[in-house]
């Protein structure tokens, strides 16, 4: 076997979309000759699913470092807030809102390239005692955060060894994860082309990641697609799901919501349904697994479970009628293909796409998965959910998409097999 050393910021115990992609690589890679050694930062998963570390082969090494990104000040300043009285507290708000901006202006602009950046000399520091003690033949590194590829360029300059980077995200021309000001755009903007000089080959999760780079570059030949998927046998082995317990028409949300990202329309639309159709209330059900905040808006009838593992996922979308998607109204909303798209395609279910246009709405609608909406339309959401409503009654609710082709497409094994091929032809070369 040739080993390849993953650095990726977010893995399992940690739960939710953002590990997937690594972890389901890191489960398949040793089918394929590659045996991954993983390092990764040892920080407190607020939502934890240990079994996606039980997936993983024995013999992977997992490796956690400490990270000096968090700032406890802000976090000691919220708890003598909620513990002090009014008085005191008005003060303690003051001092917080000064100390935000005072970090904001420091990460913003001097956080290269991004404030994760605590993490690198630890994670550096490791990967150099990994590469002593054993035969390294290939790094990877995964982002966000882009740290983790300043770690792998940093060992790319001192130890030659092929490198090859995956970008889950946008980076520069991200709203969210992207620098915010015009100096850090401008350092940052250096820093992505050493990257790119440097790496081997640069995997996008998505075709309009890769054309931003070919766009930029002119590179093509460095730069490949490898989308996002799901594990086939995991749905194919799906058993009757304990949540499915009435005959009711079910919508079910998995996956966790942002301050970018709301339910609010949805439930908005709902609430309207309920006044203006009497048989809506006693035949739906809503169903939000993730982090999600509880809305008083029909809470009678969205049951909240919170967060759950991922089997468990697996188990509540395939027992829905229609699955719900949101994604957030920005600029890179074009480019993002999330992970639970993949998932819900894999529970072969009709979507209700509360989606702004861009990749993931194409995708929807060319392969005939679902409804397409505008996130924040309410009268059109509200008719999506009624036309879907009606079909389910008729027992006519069906997509007219090609499972078994999109399962060929999208397994995560045979995606994990290109990656395997892409990495192999790095090593070869090198040699």
């Amino acid at each position: 076997m040739e080993n390849i050393l993953i650095i990726v910021y977010h893995f399992p115990p940690m739960g939710g979309g953002a590990v997937l992609r690594t972890q389901k690589f890191v489960k398949y890679l040793p089918q394929f000759g590659l045996m991954p050694t993983v390092v990764t930062a040892n920080i407190p998963a607020s939502i934890k699913d240990d079994t996606l570390l039980e997936e993983l082969d024995k013999r992977i090494e997992i490796f956690r470092t400490i990270t000096f990104e968090k700032f406890g000040i802000e976090k000691n300043l919220n708890e003598k807030i909620h513990e002090n009285k009014k008085a005191k507290r008005t003060l303690l708000l003051k001092l917080l809102i000064i100390w935000k901006f005072f970090k904001n202006t420091i990460v913003n602009n001097f956080f290269i390239p991004d404030k994760y950046v605590g993490w690198t000399i630890f994670a550096y520091k490791k990967c150099k005692e990994i590469i002593k003690k054993q035969q390294i033949d290939m790094i990877y590194s995964s982002s966000p955060p882009v740290s983790t590829h300043l770690v792998a360029y940093l060992l790319k300059c001192h130890e030659k060894i092929p490198w090859v980077m995956d970008y889950r995200d946008l980076w520069l021309n991200h709203n969210i994860l992207g620098p915010k000001t015009k100096f850090s755009k401008f350092i940052n903007n250096k820093v992505e082309k050493k990257f790119i000089s440097r790496a081997d080959k640069v995997i996008s999760a998505t075709t309009t990641i890769t054309e931003d780079f070919i766009d930029r570059y002119k590179k093509n030949n460095k730069f490949i697609t490898i989308t996002n998927g799901y594990d086939k046998e995991r749905f194919d082995n799906n058993h009757i799901s304990k949540y499915k317990t009435k005959n009711k028409f079910t919508i079910v949300y998995s996956g966790s919501f942002s301050n970018y990202q709301t339910p609010e329309y949805f439930l908005i639309a709902i609430k309207e349904l309920l006044l203006e159709y009497n048989d809506f209330k006693s035949d739906i059900e809503i169903i939000f697994a993730g982090s999600v905040e509880k809305n008083h808006l029909v809470s009678s009838i969205v049951n909240f479970i919170g967060f759950i593992p991922y089997k468990d996922a697996v188990d509540l979308i395939c027992s829905a009628d229609v699955l719900l998607l949101t994604i957030y109204e920005l600029q890179c909303s074009k480019s993002v293909l999330t992970t639970k798209l993949f998932d819900y395609i894999g529970a072969q279910k009709p979507i209700l796409a509360l989606i702004p246009s861009g990749i993931a709405s194409e995708m929807i609608k060319d392969e005939k998965l679902g409804v397409v909406v505008s996130p924040n339309n309410i009268q059109d959401i509200k008719r999506a959910i009624l036309g879907l409503y009606m079909k389910w009654k008729e027992k006519k609710l069906y997509t007219g998409a090609n499972y078994s082709m999109l399962a060929k497409k999208f397994d995560r094994k045979q995606l994990t097999y290109e990656l395997s091929k892409v990495l192999k032809e790095v090593v070869n070369h090198k040699k």
